[in-house]
């Protein structure tokens, strides 16, 4: 748990100096912190029914490329296999407008460090 809050805290100072790390106008920096009552997954809980922590920074191209790395405290302590206490979700994508409908193509990763 202190892990996933110390990365979140890393996050929080590299976006607040981001817009001057990123040359060009292509591209966006996105990020975000949650603090939810309970992760849930395709309906089942990820965090054993207690509030957890998220933090999320992304990279999006005008061009329709996009990328993300997501950080949530997880509850696994159940499981057979151990007791994971953090997910990291890696994603990348293209998006593209076609007449009017959008199109999102792109594939994660989970890892549990």
């Amino acid at each position: 748990m202190k892990i996933i809050r110390f990365l979140i805290l890393k996050v929080l100072i590299f976006l607040s100096c981001a817009p001057s790390l990123i040359a060009g106008e292509d591209f966006k920096l996105l990020g975000e912190v949650t603090y939810t009552s309970n992760y849930v997954s395709r309906g089942i809980s990820q965090s054993g029914d207690l509030p957890a922590l998220q933090g999320k920074i992304g990279l999006a191209q005008d061009y329709g490329w996009h990328s993300s790395i997501l950080a949530s405290e997880i509850d696994y302590k159940s499981s057979p296999e151990g007791g994971e206490s953090i997910e990291l979700t890696f994603d990348l994508g293209y998006k593209k407008k076609l007449v009017d409908l959008d199109v999102d193509f792109g594939v994660n990763h989970y890892h549990f460090p």
